[in-house]
């Protein structure tokens, strides 16, 4: 395979990753704001409690609604760069 066919698997795997990441990022924040609304006690609640609620991803939108976006787009980005390499490597 071509350096230049390479590097725009890995470009588009880069930008598909980091727009999948940013969709999923909006609606867990959506999804959590709406967690809140119809339980206001999730606001003010720990981490353990969440989780034992079964509500720890809304939970860590909620408090950390920017960490949160990056971690998602950081992860997403390197789960397609990933699959990527699996892909030209086969």
């Amino acid at each position: 395979m071509s350096r230049l066919k390479t590097l725009g698997w890995y470009g588009g795997a880069g930008v598909a990753g980091a727009g999948m990441g940013t969709i999923g990022s909006w609606w867990s924040r959506r999804a959590a704001e709406a967690a809140v609304e119809v339980r206001p006690s999730l606001a003010n609640v720990g981490w353990w409690d969440a989780f034992l609620a079964n509500h720890l991803t809304d939970w860590l939108y909620f408090q950390f609604p920017t960490a949160m976006t990056a971690f998602t787009v950081a992860f997403t980005t390197f789960v397609f760069l990933v699959t990527a390499w699996l892909v030209i490597n086969g």
